[in-house]
């Protein structure tokens, strides 16, 4: 009692005196009894909190969040409403309240928000915790206590109720023993039974909570300072099964020790990373998501044209089984059976019986249990697609104006279907043109083969060239993309035949003449094979007249280039001199090139018989031409055709028939003469 009061005296007192000394008296009395520790205050808002993972220590160090206390009122927790708090916590808002209480028998402490103190938050268990998630009772009078508890904890997604998480407390501050001087304990209380999941370093040097603490279990548990030789520890974390309530009074029996203790929420985490091996299509992009067992997206990313993505740590309330999928993104070209998805998932939290997902199913069932954190990756990685070409020609031998047939196998030999399928030429040495490459289809399941056609007519030049070879590849797109698909080359080719041969013959316009006549000699070059002849020349050759031979006037200019069947055609001109006696004779000499470079050649004559002067008038051309020197001569051979020496064989047979007929005239009458001369010497 207060030394004062001792000295007043005794007097009568008034009712205004006495109602203000049981004013004080009932003070003094709350103050020991623990029944008053502020003024009530007035119910406010509800604070807009967070709370925070640790980063490293522990068991659970990244399932956990442990609740922000930096805006802990202690006036608000002493009241009868206490304090409402509310937070997000990943997809799920959390909503509860906290109070602060005297303890029966005990002297009152006050309480507040601390940063992380001691064995809990540093040391390395559960160490990175940011803001104040500790409640820290102040020094204060000895035998000393304080109940501090969060209640109506309710979590929803959305607007769906959701449980499966467990509500946490941890012994924030090192617990002294249970004799001596500190003497310090804490006893936790839920509406649900609470069991040890973790606790700092072991020790048996006293002090801690002895291991396991007592009424583990159940729904009192209580740590009192170990003795010596007992196993204990600090930092123990107690947990409650989607509790909705938990408290921990913690007594201090020296005034000047303290303790505090620690809440979260222990939920689930889990991590979705997208790996993209290769694409099918350049632009090709994937989706991941996370959707919860109540349908509520949770979390998704999206590749684009990167090689990876991932939704991040996602917290997950774990209430059932969650659906993890693997999807294109809406636009994309390519289909998701064109790739092949292989899933690899950890759990950081060691000895836990989840199982993970894993396989190639694009979308996977994980069934989390609280305190699990689990890291899934799926890799996708293009399928092959791949195509084969396989070229071949009906023919193997052709002459001018045959037709070929190209046939094209070409086969799927990928696991993606193709369309848009394309025969592409890229080495044909045909001159002519190609039809156009019909197929029976453009689209080629895996495995499948299709047959094109094309036809070609063999040309000239084709047969100059003795070859026409033929290159062609397949192209293709993955159906709906336009990623182009290329086959390997295939070829096919065939022999174009035909023989080179040139006919040379040299022809004069009369057989016989006296001086002073004309003549005119015609020398002709043909080509008379199958192949076209470059180069060509006539010439005359060996002339054995005594005047000058008239100059070579051809029809083509020479060199001259000849398709077959066509000629060269010179002629030239000549007047018989005085000198010329007996034969003239003449010679042609034709040359030319076949496309392979070989030379052809050929040679003709033409004879001309001179007469005496006074002699009768010579006939025109006549008789049979003579056999030429050199007839067509081939890559490889000689002569194989007479010369044509004369000029027209029908003036001749005339003019012979007619000296004939005068022949026989003159012996009739001959003979008619000698008859009469018969008569008369008869007379």
């Amino acid at each position: 009692m207060p030394a004062e009061l001792t000295r007043v005296r005794p007097q009568k007192s008034s009712p205004g005196r006495l109602k203000r000394l049981l004013a004080a008296l009932g003070i003094a009395a709350a103050a020991l009894s623990g029944s008053l520790l502020v003024p009530a205050a007035a119910s406010a808002a509800p604070l807009d909190t967070n709370c925070s993972y640790a980063v490293s220590g522990g068991k659970y160090p990244t399932s956990t969040c442990w609740i922000d206390f930096s805006g802990f009122d202690g006036a608000q927790a002493s009241s009868a409403a206490g304090q409402d708090m509310t937070m997000m916590l990943g997809d799920y808002t959390v909503t509860f309240n906290v109070t602060q209480r005297p303890v029966p028998g005990k002297t009152a402490r006050n309480v507040v928000a601390s940063p992380t103190v001691s064995a809990f938050g540093s040391g390395g268990y559960y160490s990175g915790i940011t803001g104040k998630p500790l409640l820290y009772s102040q020094t204060g009078l000895p035998n000393g206590a304080v109940d501090i508890e969060i209640r109506n904890v309710a979590i929803k997604l959305g607007t769906t109720p959701v449980t499966g998480y467990s509500l946490v407390s941890a012994s924030a501050e090192t617990l002294d023993g249970p004799t001596g001087f500190f003497q310090e304990s804490i006893a936790w209380t839920s509406d649900v039974p609470l069991n040890m999941i973790d606790h700092a370093y072991e020790f048996t040097t006293g002090g801690g909570c002895p291991l396991p603490p007592a009424g583990n279990g159940n729904t009192t548990v209580s740590c009192t300072g170990a003795p010596a030789g007992t196993t204990s520890a600090h930092g123990v974390i107690m947990a409650g099964a989607s509790a909705t309530r938990i408290s921990g009074a913690v007594h201090m029996n020296t005034g000047g020790e303290r303790e505090a203790v620690a809440f979260g929420i222990q939920t689930a985490r889990a991590t979705v990373t997208k790996q993209v091996a290769s694409r099918v299509d350049p632009t090709d992009s994937f989706d991941v998501s996370i959707t919860s067992p109540e349908g509520v997206a949770l979390a998704n990313a999206s590749t684009g044209t990167a090689a990876t993505a991932t939704t991040g740590r996602e917290t997950v309330i774990p209430s059932g089984n969650l659906a993890l999928a693997d999807t294109t993104t809406s636009g994309t070209r390519s289909a998701l059976s064109y790739y092949t998805a292989n899933w690899s998932c950890t759990n950081a939290t060691t000895g836990s019986t989840t199982v993970l997902p894993s396989g190639s199913n694009p979308a996977q069932s994980l069934n989390l249990a609280v305190g699990d954190d689990v890291s899934c990756v799926v890799t996708n990685t293009a399928l092959p697609a791949t195509l084969s070409l396989s070229k071949a020609v009906n023919i193997a031998t052709s002459v001018l104006g045959d037709t070929a047939t190209y046939a094209f196998t070409v086969t799927n030999t990928g696991q993606i279907p193709l369309d848009s399928l394309a025969i592409e030429e890229t080495n044909f040495s045909g001159s002519g043109t190609l039809s156009a490459v019909t197929c029976p289809t453009t689209t080629l399941a895996p495995g499948a083969s299709t047959n094109c056609q094309a036809t070609y007519t063999v040309t000239q030049a084709d047969v100059d060239a003795a070859r026409v070879t033929n290159t062609a590849r397949a192209t293709a797109h993955p159906a709906g993309t336009d990623t182009v698909v290329t086959s390997n080359d295939s070829s096919a080719e065939f022999a174009a035949v035909g023989t080179g041969a040139l006919t040379v013959t040299k022809a004069v316009s009369a057989t016989s003449v006296r001086a002073g006549d004309s003549l005119t000699y015609t020398l002709k070059a043909r080509n008379s094979g199958g192949l076209t002849l470059h180069g060509v020349t006539l010439e005359d050759h060996n002339f054995t007249g005594t005047g000058a031979l008239g100059i070579l006037i051809c029809d083509r200019v020479q060199p001259a280039t000849l398709a077959p069947g066509q000629s060269l055609t010179c002629t030239t001109a000549y007047t018989v001199t005085a000198r010329d006696t007996d034969t003239i004779t003449n010679s042609a000499i034709g040359s030319a090139l076949d496309p392979s470079g070989s030379t052809l050649s050929g040679t003709d004559a033409a004879k001309v018989t001179v007469r005496a002067a006074g002699s009768p008038a010579a006939p025109g051309p006549s008789g049979t031409p003579s056999a030429p020197s050199a007839g067509p001569i081939t890559a490889g051979g000689g002569d194989t055709h007479l010369a044509y020496t004369g000029g027209d064989y029908t003036g001749s047979i005339i003019a012979g028939v007619a000296g004939v007929i005068m022949l026989i005239a003159a012996a009739g009458l001959l003979a008619r003469a000698q008859r009469n001369a018969r008569r008369t010497s008869g007379a």
